[in-house]
């Protein structure tokens, strides 16, 4: 499944997509925007394993990161792919993720 997706979303991006949606325009628009993005053919949605929240909560005291970064950090470790994001600043503070995955903007 990883492979034949441009993106991977899991539960914690798509409510912050949600969220940033929302504040930029009404509530069905966001609604609508969001559906078609979990519903696009080129986008992938990763579960959160339980393995991952631990790490990432691990991580997140580590590396004094909000949790909800250090999740996305971590899932993407876990599942070796890249972290696209314009939020560069808090994910240099994971050092791990610096190592292993790459970020882009």
């Amino acid at each position: 499944m990883i492979k034949t997706h441009k993106l991977l979303v899991n539960t914690i991006i798509i409510s912050e997509i949600q969220y940033k949606l929302f504040r930029l325009l009404d509530q069905e628009e966001s609604y609508n925007r969001t559906l078609k993005i979990l519903n696009s053919k080129h986008v992938g949605y990763e579960f959160i394993t339980q393995s991952t929240i631990l790490k990432a909560l691990e991580l997140s005291y580590n590396s004094n990161t909000r949790i909800n970064d250090a999740i996305i950090a971590q899932n993407a470790m876990d599942l070796d792919v890249e972290v696209f994001t314009d939020n560069i600043k808090d994910f240099r503070k994971i050092s791990n993720l610096n190592n292993s995955t790459k970020i882009n903007k």
